[in-house]
């Protein structure tokens, strides 16, 4: 089971405004180029916008990139390179504010005051979910802005420059409470997923979950025409180690065993516990011949009964484990759920009967097995 990544669920949260954020960024700033081209040199308004239009496109290209799934970078590169663009962002907007702050035309300061203040509060909407960016982020746009105003020491803009600083406490102390608000709420979103997905014991995929991917498999093999394989495995004698150890002991025995299964396989495979001591592997979406794909999972099959040869040591117990497995193919000829597993149960049971500790593959030549 892939663990909770709270940073990437963060990110995937704030890229979903990102579009509309940078439009209201640039909108901004043009609305600024508009009220002081008759003040500040057209040439530097020009180069100040297209500069921050570019490193928006930046940044809205590399959360493109994420969403499509065009790229095997890891997300904590998306990260970086988000926070990385979002800092270049609120220096090159604050830097070119304070450039064109003009020193004797009232109006014009407290219309880049407003620009400032809304800018900053779109901050907190668009990325308070990283709270040490929001920082530097509110950082950079309001106290160099502030300090301008405090140093031309008249009552009016010491007045300006406090209010200022009183926003920047306010907005960092309001986008830590929504921070708080949505960690809470995503966590608690995730801890109910994994209660109705996943097994608590082992973190595999409980029963109910496995049947909506294997059914998913199946719609995706139609479309493809490609095969997958099924692995049905149940342990032998696994009612022993309940009754000469505990209850808790057998949990442990199960939640390794589970290790040893998401070890064992692929990220884009399945393993699932979907009874006491019954799991099932599903290897995914494989463009083989049949008598290859048997080949490969009757490797797996190996891989598997091979790390068991060794005894599971459980604080002073050593218990040896072994499993018998069932093999099925799901291919064009055989699509349906309940045949599939039904056929992969048959096997493992024939392989129980081999003597335990065995794999068998469901030959369909002889459905009287």
């Amino acid at each position: 089971m892939k663990d909770f990544n709270l940073e990437e669920e963060l990110y995937k949260q704030v890229i979903t405004g990102i579009g509309k954020s940078s439009f209201a960024l640039m909108l901004n700033i043009i609305v600024v180029v508009i009220a002081f081209y008759d003040v500040v040199p057209i040439s530097f308004l020009v180069l100040w916008s297209v500069f921050i239009a570019l490193v928006l496109l930046l940044r809205f290209r590399s959360v493109n990139s994420y969403l499509k799934e065009t790229t095997s970078i890891p997300i904590k590169n998306f990260i970086k390179h988000f926070k990385i663009y979002s800092v270049i962002l609120a220096v090159s907007v604050s830097a070119g504010i304070i450039h064109i702050l003009p020193i004797n035309l009232p109006f014009h300061q407290a219309f880049l005051a407003m620009i400032v203040a809304g800018l900053s509060a779109g901050v907190v909407m668009a990325v308070s979910l990283f709270q040490t960016l929001t920082k530097i982020y509110l950082a950079i746009m309001i106290l160099p802005f502030a300090s301008v105003m405090l140093s031309y020491n008249d009552k009016i803009h010491s007045l300006i420059a406090l209010l200022m600083y009183l926003f920047f406490i306010m907005l960092i102390l309001f986008s830590k409470r929504f921070y708080i608000n949505f960690v809470e709420l995503t966590k608690s979103k995730d801890e109910i997923y994994r209660q109705a997905h996943y097994d608590h014991v082992t973190n595999l995929v409980n029963r109910h979950a496995f049947y909506e991917r294997l059914s998913l498999e199946i719609s995706k093999l139609k479309r493809s025409g490609h095969k997958a394989a099924l692995l049905f495995i149940d342990m032998d004698n696994f009612k022993a180690v309940n009754d000469i150890y505990s209850h808790q002991t057998g949990d442990a025995v199960l939640k390794n065993f589970g290790d040893i299964l998401l070890d064992s396989i692929r990220e884009v495979d399945s393993a699932a516990r979907i009874g006491g001591d019954e799991f099932i592997v599903l290897l995914s979406d494989i463009d083989k011949p049949f008598k290859e794909i048997v080949q490969i999972a009757e490797k797996l099959a190996v891989k598997i009964h091979k790390k068991l040869e060794n005894p599971m040591q459980l604080g002073s117990n050593q218990i040896q484990l072994s499993v018998s497995i069932g093999i099925e193919i799901i291919d064009n000829k055989n699509l349906d759920i309940d045949t599939v597993l039904n056929n992969a149960d048959r096997a493992m049971y024939v392989a129980k009967e081999n003597g335990k500790k065995q794999t068998f593959v469901f030959n369909r030549s002889h459905l009287s097995i």
